[in-house]
């Protein structure tokens, strides 16, 4: 290109460019600003005294602040004047005065006629880098000329966990103001849980702090309570209290309540697992078991029981097969210690077994080639039949039928799922469209009825701890519905999803979060997502709706 065109297009960047730097300007970022105090009758003659504080968000203190001073009643604003400490500039006002914080951001007015009560009104206009604040003071010569105190947690405690014996929580006692004369040690501070059971006692430092020392014996079980804090005051300071909701937390470890025999490859095998907490019997959660990484087998946890049938591989090699068991947590109340491993002896295959088998292997080819060259005939899906695919299943219908039951099982493990919403919703409807609504009972099953089968109708099942399932409603008669945990089906759609892909994000047997976190080295939002779902799948904390639809929503 001639230069001759190039310069032109050079100065009229260059001149974007000026104008762009002329018209930058310097970002101001503003803040709130917070206004405390508090008016009492001081023992010098009844003198009435205010002292205050101003601070921005953070609580530090604002420095050279106008704070404007109203009153209403009897009170002669203009007649206040300073405190011996700390001592500030006063300054007149048109229908009240000014007074100006200290380096502290404090404040200090007396009047020494005062009526016995009304109220003082402060404002502060704000300046360059913060908002505005006002705040109205009462007070009253009858009342108890205390100084206001605050009680907190410091840290907040948010878990506290069951398997230690004692715990530390700490707390401190402030002053609403610092400009407030009075000592903070030496104050009993004590602290309660959500049954105002007494857990410990303990007191001030002269800074205002105090450590309790809690022993996790006085605790309840694994599960959702409360501390709270309680100081109840003195002559000179007003009682206080502070509460803060906690999770209480126990490890779950598991063992083997029978010995293992030996099996043989493609065998089934039963165990018996137990489930210990240090408080209390553990009563949810499930155990899974898997071999070479992959899930050979779970089972539900009841009354700290898991009854885990185990399916070995066939192509299982004799030896020993190491199996890992871990226990999922389903509440935030337990975590999981580290897999119990078991090693199950795997039996070399005997001489008349390998006949026995080529006798079924022949049997089978038999059976497929004469089975191949009859007419077909539907399958029967009797009731005790488990369907463990995922989804609503039809056992058993009948044309003209009004009426609908059956049962809710787990896909995994066929246990009976009860408290399970069954919901019958005709899209087309106005509003949500719902017809009829009915829980599972204790054992999963459930039985509805409707005049006639309606047009457009659909059938959901919804839980709390699985997926959703739904499906076109079938005509009247005996369903199975299958409902996958949520946990699993979150891992479900990770695989899929890792299938999907390719490589380098699919492994065989199955792709795990920490292969894809690793596969994804320049692709942040995967690794955050692939972080997540790991979290979720595996860590103590339940898996609901909510979580499951953000990392669905989240899926790159």
């Amino acid at each position: 290109m001639p230069f001759a065109r190039i310069l032109p297009a050079l100065l009229v960047v260059a001149a974007l460019l000026c104008a762009a730097q002329a018209s930058a300007l310097p970002v101001r970022v503003r803040g709130g600003a917070v206004l405390r105090a508090q008016a009492q009758f001081v023992a010098q003659g009844g003198v009435l005294e205010l002292r205050g504080r101003l601070s921005d968000d953070g609580l530090s203190p604002l420095e050279g602040g106008w704070i404007d001073l109203a009153t209403s009643g009897d009170l002669p604003v203009a007649d206040a004047g300073g405190c011996p400490a700390p001592q500030v500039r006063i300054a007149p006002l048109a229908g009240g005065l000014r007074v100006q914080t200290t380096a502290g951001g404090e404040i200090c007015l007396r009047w020494r006629q005062a009526p016995r009560r009304g109220a003082i009104r402060l404002h502060f206009n704000g300046d360059s880098y913060h908002g505005s604040a006002q705040l109205e003071v009462q007070f009253d010569r009858a009342r108890p000329q205390l100084l206001a105190t605050t009680l907190r947690f410091e840290p907040r405690p948010l878990t506290l966990d069951l398997d230690k014996k004692r715990m530390t929580i700490s707390a401190i006692l402030d002053l609403d103001l610092a400009t407030a004369a009075a000592s903070r040690g030496g104050l009993e501070i004590l602290l309660y849980d959500e049954r105002d059971q007494r857990l410990a006692n303990s007191k001030t430092g002269g800074d205002g702090k105090a450590r309790l020392t809690v022993n996790t014996q006085q605790l309840a079980g694994p599960g959702g309570g409360k501390l709270r804090l309680h100081f109840a005051g003195t002559d000179q300071l007003a009682a206080a209290s502070d509460q803060q909701p906690i999770t209480r937390r126990a490890t779950v470890s598991l063992t083997l309540d029978d010995t293992v025999e030996p099996a043989d490859p493609g065998d089934a095998v039963e165990l018996t697992v137990l489930a210990a907490a240090t408080r209390g019997v553990v009563e949810t959660g499930v155990v899974e078991g898997t071999l070479n990484g992959s899930s050979v087998g779970s089972a539900p946890v009841e009354q700290g029981r898991a009854n885990l049938v185990v399916t070995l591989d066939p192509a299982l090699t004799p030896g020993e097969a190491e199996l890992s068991l871990r226990y999922l947590p389903a509440s935030p109340w337990y975590q999981a210690g580290s897999p119990l491993i078991v090693a199950i002896p795997i039996a070399p295959p005997s001489m008349l077994l390998r006949v026995l088998l080529t006798v079924v292997v022949l049997g089978a080819a038999i059976w497929v080639t004469v089975s191949w060259r009859r007419s077909k005939k539907p399958p029967d899906l009797g009731l005790g039949t488990p369907m463990l695919t995922p989804g609503v299943h039809v056992v058993q219908s009948r044309r003209g039928a009004k009426s609908w039951k059956g049962t809710v099982v787990d896909a995994h493990d066929g246990h009976p799922l009860g408290g399970v919403s069954i919901i019958i919703r005709q899209p087309s409807l106005q509003g949500d469209g719902v017809l009829l609504e009915t829980t599972t009972d204790r054992h999963g099953s459930f039985a509805v009825d409707l005049p006639q089968r309606p047009e457009g109708a659909e059938i959901i099942a919804r839980s709390t701890s699985h997926s959703e399932e739904r499906k076109a409603l079938p005509p009247g008669g005996i369903l199975r519905i299958a409902l996958i945990t949520r946990r699993r089906a979150v891992l479900r759609r990770f695989v899929h999803w890792a299938r999907r892909r390719g490589a380098p994000f699919d492994k065989r047997p199955d792709p795990t979060p920490a292969h894809v976190r690793s596969a994804a080295k320049k692709q942040p939002a995967i690794q955050s997502w692939a972080a997540t779902i790991e979290a979720a799948v595996f860590g103590p904390d339940e898996v609901d709706e909510t979580v499951e639809t953000t990392l669905r929503d989240d899926e790159p």
